[in-house]
């Protein structure tokens, strides 16, 4: 499989809506359709086990037993880019609250679904972008570019990942510490459960705490104080 193909799994309870997937999917050459799942538990358990962490779009129907697709999809990996498929409008608002990329109504024809695609393959090629270098991040309707070398610390509260710039400038985009450590230069060091800075910018460090340019106090565990240390030293 080509590098630039965009990966994609479909999770929905209806064999022939899959079917119609599989069907379209076939058409469109970047595509790459790499799973189906009838049963929402064991397409998210797929999802959760990947290795890989490049994008992986996944066509998600939203009335399903047991899970349904509105819950799954507050589940999904970071890695995951969402699309929802479903013949039911009412749910649109909550998709795009949950950060799906589209939200297809079936019965959808090929125009449609390649429009999808495309939209979920300019998103792939923005986060793929300067991996090293910078990350880009869903922020609304927006996407960020944030340059590693200009972040001064990260920040996690519930569900989101704050991110601060030297400059003043802070953004917030849903994630996890975990999903944003898949891609993160080894200059930006977790500290703590919450936190993670960039070492460029520390000043100071004390048992209990880091001290940041412009005289940021962030917190420093004892789980992190000694590999913190030793990566400053060297």
């Amino acid at each position: 499989m080509s590098s630039g193909n965009l990966r994609a799994v479909v999770i929905d309870d209806e064999p022939m809506a899959i079917e119609i997937i599989k069907a379209h999917a076939a058409k469109v050459p970047f595509l790459q359709l790499e799973a189906t799942f009838t049963d929402a538990i064991k397409g998210l358990d797929f999802l959760r086990q990947s290795t890989s962490r490049r994008p992986l779009v996944v066509f998600l129907d939203i009335k399903m037993p047991d899970l349904n697709g509105l819950d799954l999809a507050s589940l999904l990996p970071g890695h995951c880019l969402l699309i929802f498929t479903t013949a039911y409008s009412e749910h649109a608002l909550r998709s795009f609250e949950l950060d799906a990329l589209d939200y297809l109504l079936k019965p959808f024809g090929l125009p449609r679904f390649l429009r999808a695609c495309q939209k979920a393959r300019d998103y792939q090629r923005l986060l793929e972008a300067d991996v090293v270098e910078a990350r880009f991040l869903k922020v609304g309707a927006e996407h960020v570019r944030i340059v590693w070398e200009e972040l001064l610390y990260v920040e996690v509260r519930g569900n989101y990942v704050h991110f601060f710039l030297h400059s003043g400038e802070e953004w917030s985009a849903r994630m996890t510490l975990t999903e944003l450590e898949q891609d993160i230069p080894a200059s930006i060091l977790r500290v703590h459960r919450s936190f993670m800075v960039n070492q460029a910018y520390v000043l100071r460090v004390e048992r209990h705490q880091l001290t940041l340019k412009g005289g940021v106090q962030v917190p420093l565990s004892a789980r992190y104080e000694q590999a913190v240390k030793r990566l400053l030293e060297s």
